[in-house]
């Protein structure tokens, strides 16, 4: 376990705190993501404004609006889940923050930004305003992981930070549960061996986004690099995979699940538009035997 230093940029645990019987339980189905959901036929597709050719994260603010961000500054656009406009943008900061940021969660009313050095920015999720006022931490994982990807778990009342690249070798990918509850920070880290035999991981897998799975409570993990996604258990173990077709996903770098369990992805422009993409969920875990 990594500890950082004290930091006080939190709102109390019990504003933002989930309680874990909240949550569904995890009835894992046996079968892979690819029966889970209809990758065939995306439920939607829709073209990102320019704004967002380097759209690198998503997360759902109260189950109705989506969040996204692009990685040169500290910009959350409100996004239309059913038709994909732009409803809304806010800033942090006056001028507004630079910086290379590689994912973004919500946890009750606060928002959080991550940079790849492994710096978080909180700020109010429900908020469309400019030079909107932010605290930040350091997650001191900068020497170690490159973070791109931040998820928010629950019923651990923790954000998950995927790394890109680790220090360790490349048949094992990474992330790291950061508490939000108050004084100490503390970070501890899931290690995910890969079956590089499986030809959706390819070398290996490197993460360039990360959600919870609210139907299962399972990590769910998209790689621009490999061009897929990987389901994998809290603990770190892998439980599928699956490619995503190139000529739609030339650099899938966010995801997020809706009410209703549909995964969205979005992808950079890569010389083309950004867009994002929803996939119907076509089984309901929750309900096998």
């Amino acid at each position: 376990m990594i500890r950082s230093k004290r930091v006080g940029l939190w709102v109390g645990a019990a504003a933002i705190s989930v309680a874990a019987s909240a949550m569904r339980p995890a009835r894992l189905d046996p079968r892979d993501l690819a029966h889970r959901f209809d990758f065939e036929e995306p439920l939607a597709v829709f073209t990102l404004p320019s704004t967002l050719d380097e759209v690198s994260g998503l997360a759902f603010f109260s189950g109705e609006r989506l969040l996204a961000h692009n990685d040169e500054v500290a910009v959350a656009f409100t996004l239309d889940p059913v038709s994909g406009a732009v409803t809304g943008t806010s800033t942090l900061g006056t001028p507004t923050v630079r910086g290379d940021f590689e994912g973004i969660a919500v946890a009750g009313s606060r928002a959080f930004l991550i940079t790849s050095s492994g710096i978080l920015y909180a700020f109010q999720g429900g908020s469309a305003e400019a030079g909107q006022p932010y605290r930040t931490a350091d997650t001191g994982l900068g020497d170690r992981c490159e973070a791109e990807g931040l998820a928010y778990d629950a019923g651990a009342d923790e954000l998950l930070v995927a790394c890109k690249r680790h220090s360790g070798p490349d048949d094992v990918a990474w992330v790291y549960r950061v508490w939000l509850g108050p004084g100490e920070m503390r970070v501890r880290p899931v290690r995910i061996p890969l079956d590089v035999s499986n030809s959706a991981l390819g070398d290996g897998f490197h993460p360039s986004g990360i959600e919870v799975d609210p139907m299962t409570g399972t990590l769910v993990l998209v790689s621009a690099r490999e061009e897929a996604i990987m389901e994998v258990t809290p603990d770190g173990r892998v439980l599928s995979a699956v490619l995503l077709r190139k000529r739609r996903h030339p650099q899938p770098e966010g995801i997020a699940f809706d009410g209703e369990g549909n995964l969205y992805v979005a992808d950079e422009a890569h010389g083309r538009q950004a867009r994002l993409t929803v996939y119907r969920r076509i089984l309901d875990p929750g309900a096998q035997n």
